[in-house]
């Protein structure tokens, strides 16, 4: 999976030329954009569902792509894994495989991992799902991870 998300970071940036929506737009009333923008096509939907294991793995199911930050698919995946039961530290462990992630300021990963949590905290206050409460779950764990990693 890390070798399948440094292949596509390396392979969409610069994003095609197609039209899709910037993530800073997308984002704009949860991060500050320059946080978060980029010249990356990204798939935004890290879900188990939408990844393909044939030969090879694929992503699929690119229904919400954006153009941002080629990091923000790993921190997407990233939260499927402390979901999935990985404590944040060994998630964070995994992403570093990703060349894209390591380059990611500390700064951007933690306003996006409290964009994240608020971003859950609507999806679940306005439409209560039985994995959004999981997924804010694991939301909350990887921003509280970040803030004890952030005083050191």
């Amino acid at each position: 999976m890390a070798q399948l998300l440094s292949a596509l970071s390396r392979q969409l940036t610069p994003a095609p030329p197609i039209p899709v929506q910037r993530f800073a737009d997308r984002w704009r009333d949860l991060i500050a954009a320059e946080l978060v923008d980029g010249d990356t096509l990204l798939h935004t939907d890290m879900t188990p569902r939408n990844f393909l294991l044939a030969v090879r793995l694929r992503l699929v199911d690119w229904s919400s792509p954006a153009r941002g930050a080629a990091w923000i698919d790993t921190a997407f995946m990233l939260v499927r894994l402390i979901r999935a039961g990985h404590e944040p530290a060994a998630a964070e462990a995994w992403a570093r495989q990703v060349p894209a992630w390591v380059h990611a300021s500390d700064e951007a990963v933690n306003a996006f991992a409290d964009g994240l949590v608020r971003l859950w905290e609507r999806k679940q206050w306005a439409a209560p799902g039985p994995h959004h409460g999981p997924l804010l779950d694991a939301a909350r764990r990887w921003r509280a991870y970040r803030s004890t990693i952030s005083r050191r």
